[in-house]
């Protein structure tokens, strides 16, 4: 038993005397940067086998971890200048493994998953620098499956969103900061499928579309303003009189207007979201907001704020 305990310190010995450190520093100030253990290869090559250190410039740790064969092994941290945590992994035979933890400068936790063999497994969780949460979800083989949450830094849901595979694929919904719901769509195979709706801060609804296989079904959208006022873009076929000119709209797409001047113009017409705003535009110049939209009038506040009462004519 004691040749044993003396053959294994003996070994052990020549081990730790096969080990050997290298270290770089500022050339100017003599300042240790890195410092790691090594050993030499059959073949006479160098493999990082030990520990492994790095610092600032101003003499703070910045990285501290292990190598076993020249990969990198165990848990492995780095730091701020300011000596606060930045990261925490383990790793395995070189690659991450378990769990990783990531930080702010200022202490607080920014971002936490579970890895396997380099790919995401499992729960994802994000942070805002605030401390609240900021997104949390799952992965599966590096991607993306299930729901995902996401917050806004006042603690308050932005959004939820369900993926398959790393595709979009069921519920999305999207929420203002006073936590009315600004939009609901429907996804299949990280495309539009099937009925979108959009909302004002103030909860009425903005516009609504069905899609199919990405593609918008142009004769299914509705709009309507924040007022509440529907806008029905059949009832704008027809002609209209202005304060100055009277503008004929058509199925088509297309316009005619004619100045009280007698000067004439024919352009394309179409009523969209903008900036949060219902706006018709007839040409690219030419876009107002709609204000109001009833059966026989509507108005309009152009560009330089001036407001235009349209009425029916036929």
């Amino acid at each position: 038993m004691k040749k044993i305990v003396i053959f294994a310190f003996i070994c052990l010995l020549f081990a730790c005397n096969n080990r050997k450190i290298s270290e770089v520093k500022n050339n100017q100030t003599g300042q240790l940067l890195i410092q790691y253990e090594y050993i030499t290869s059959e073949n006479g090559s160098f493999l990082k086998d030990g520990y492994y250190k790095k610092w600032h410039k101003n003499g703070q740790l910045e990285t501290f971890g292990n190598y076993k064969n020249n990969k990198r092994e165990g848990k492995w941290q780095s730091y701020f200048e300011n000596g606060n945590l930045k990261e925490e992994i383990n790793l395995k035979n070189g690659m991450i493994e378990g769990l990783v933890i990531l930080f702010y400068g200022n202490g607080n936790k920014r971002f936490e998953s579970n890895n396997k063999k380099n790919k995401l497994e499992g729960k994802v969780r994000y942070w805002h620098a605030n401390g609240q949460l900021s997104s949390t979800g799952t992965y599966l083989n590096n991607s993306k499956d299930g729901l995902f949450t996401y917050y806004y830094e006042n603690g308050t849901k932005e959004k939820e969103v369900n993926y398959k595979k790393n595709k979009l694929d069921g519920k999305y919904l999207l929420w203002y900061k006073n936590n009315n719901l600004k939009e609901e769509s429907d996804y299949k195979n990280n495309s539009l499928n099937g009925k979108q709706t959009s909302y004002y801060k103030n909860g009425k609804k903005r516009e609504e579309t069905r899609y199919e296989n990405g593609k918008p079904i142009k004769s299914s959208k509705k709009m309507w303003l924040e007022n509440g006022d529907y806008i029905d873009c059949e009832n704008l076929f027809g002609t209209w009189r202005d304060q100055n000119s009277t503008t004929t709209y058509r199925a088509n797409g297309s316009c005619l207007t004619i100045w009280d001047e007698g000067q004439k113009e024919e352009r394309d017409w179409e009523i969209k979201i903008k900036n949060n705003k219902v706006v018709i535009s007839t040409g690219y110049w030419s876009t107002s907001t709609i204000l109001d939209f009833k059966e026989n009038t509507f108005s309009t506040k152009d560009r330089n704020n001036k407001i235009w009462i349209n009425n029916r004519i036929k």
